[in-house]
């Protein structure tokens, strides 16, 4: 009798009752429920959001100053072996204008800014300017879209646009 009441009990509390019942007592989450964590998220990203995207701004203006910067240290190596500065950004690669040209002193490639412009490029034979449009891929602009410039008045650093 005793043993029969024993196998009753383990029965009575195996797994799976114990599991029907545990699914019984619970409850999911309402509607509500999930709303407001849905909100709560979107709360948050929304703070984060632009402060995200600035800082890929930020990265895109150093790496187009880091290009102007090359472009600039290739134009000044041009006009040391050729005497002139080249006419246009082409001449880097081709070695038009310069009878002492040996090989390319850029690729294409290295010739756009980091929003997939060309880089602009003006010279008079003396001096250049160098300059990208920035994000707005336009002339003029403020903070990002800014026109990031090199060589205003024969050469120097561009400088970052102001927040």
């Amino acid at each position: 009798m005793f043993l029969k009441n024993q196998i009753q009990i383990l029965l009575a509390n195996s797994p799976k009752s114990f599991s029907k019942s545990l699914l019984k007592s619970q409850k999911g989450m309402s509607l509500i429920e999930i709303l407001i964590v849905l909100g709560i998220i979107a709360t948050i990203l929304s703070m984060l959001a632009p402060r995200i995207m600035g800082g890929q701004d930020k990265a895109k203006v150093r790496q187009a100053m880091a290009g102007m910067a090359r472009i600039a240290e290739q134009v000044e190596m041009f006009q040391s072996e050729c005497n002139t500065f080249p006419k246009a950004l082409d001449d880097l690669i081709s070695g038009d204008n310069c009878p002492n040209f040996n090989q390319p002193f850029i690729q294409k490639k290295e010739m756009k800014d980091p929003w997939d412009n060309l880089f602009q490029y003006e010279s008079d034979g003396s001096s250049y300017t160098l300059k990208s449009l920035g994000k707005d891929k336009k002339e003029g602009g403020s903070a990002f879209n800014k026109d990031l410039v090199w060589g205003e008045e024969g050469g120097g650093e561009a400088k970052p646009p102001a927040n």
